[in-house]
């Protein structure tokens, strides 16, 4: 236990350092900065910006922390001989392996509970800071979206929805054009009105003095008003307003599958997935680092630069999954990469273990 208690104390006193330094670093350049692009602000409020980003950016920073911290540790106990000592002591290998294995999933239990329930809030608090008072926009009035509703009445066909502005405060919009396409992408139903109001807490939209045309059999109508219920759209709206906490978008994913389109239901997993690996790439940068440097440990030319190879893995990792995520396939995929490096973590296990015989 004693030996524990030491490792512990030396891998986070190196992840503290290493994170608060890069936190510092960040905002100090975000500081500057925004000085030199934004206009007419003055630094009180740029300065209120860097306080709301302060919580956000040191939990964001965490992932490479966790793997520069292995790299701090692994070089001080080299550097002290201690990896010999241990070796006498009977501190194998595989008990460091499962040392930096419980250190990275510690690191990313605190980070879940960290951003998830306090830095998120921080953080849509900062992005919607930045977008007021730094770039003058008005985030609760939207403009010029287009969106894809789920047709219940046949799933070969597709509606799709467009409106020039949408002022979330008053839930009144103006210009609304509502498509229905056939499965040979004709278009077979236009809807329009030059105003509308929505009402989220039943899922409609009133449309006020709308044109409905049926093109196939030249039938039109002009109504005093329209009532549409339209779940998928509130559904998106959601999407667009605050980034929620894991637990919610799980929970949303589940609830608004019936209403959404499979590519934006797909999209929604993906951005799950995508905030799951977050969590998981903690653990995997110190178990990863320490892997490769036993493995390449009697290759004195390669054994220190083999382990800063974990940051162009993930690096690549996630550019793979981002990629892969644009074309709406399965998100199933999207773990390929992920089962890759956990089989070579499998093997690696395998080879230090076969090594400590």
């Amino acid at each position: 236990m004693i030996f524990e208690k030491y490792f512990f104390k030396n891998y986070f006193k190196y992840l503290f350092l290493i994170n608060l330094s890069f936190t510092l670093l960040f905002n100090f350049i975000e500081f500057f900065e925004k000085m030199a692009r934004t206009k007419n602000v003055g630094i009180e409020t740029i300065l209120q910006f860097i306080l709301l980003n302060l919580g956000p950016s040191f939990f964001e920073s965490i992932k490479i922390s966790s793997w520069l911290s292995a790299i701090m540790v692994i070089k001080e106990f080299h550097d002290q001989n201690e990896l010999e000592t241990f070796k006498i002591l009977n501190i194998n290998n595989k008990k460091l392996f499962n040392l930096f294995l419980i250190s990275g999933i510690i690191i990313s239990l605190i980070s879940f509970i960290g951003r998830e329930n306090i830095t998120l809030k921080l953080q849509n608090k900062s992005e919607q800071f930045k977008f007021k008072q730094l770039k003058k926009i008005n985030r609760e009035n939207l403009t010029n979206k287009w969106l894809e509703i789920k047709s219940h009445k046949n799933k070969l066909h597709k509606s799709y929805c467009y409106f020039q502005s949408l002022n979330l405060i008053n839930n009144t919009g103006t210009n609304i054009i509502l498509l229905d396409i056939d499965e040979n992408f004709k278009i077979y139903k236009i809807i329009n009105s030059q105003k509308f109001q929505i009402k989220p807490s039943r899922e409609i939209i009133e449309l006020k003095k709308p044109n409905i045309v049926k093109i196939n059999s030249n039938n039109y109508k002009n109504p005093k008003n329209k009532i549409l219920h339209m779940p998928s759209f509130f559904s998106q709206l959601k999407m667009e307003d605050k980034i929620p906490p894991l637990s919610l978008f799980l929970k949303n994913i589940f609830l608004e599958k019936d209403f959404l389109p499979q590519n934006i239901w797909f999209n929604m997993i993906s951005e799950l997935l995508k905030r799951i690996f977050f969590y998981l790439q903690i653990i995997i940068y110190p178990v990863l680092t320490f892997c490769l440097f036993i493995l390449f440990e009697n290759y004195l030319r390669y054994k220190w630069t083999i382990m800063f190879t974990p940051y162009p893995i993930m690096l690549l990792t996630d550019l793979l999954t981002n990629f892969l995520a644009k074309f709406n396939l399965n998100p199933i995929i999207l773990l390929l990469p992920y089962l890759l490096i956990f089989l070579f973590i499998f093997f690696s296990i395998k080879s230090i273990e076969k090594n400590n015989l």
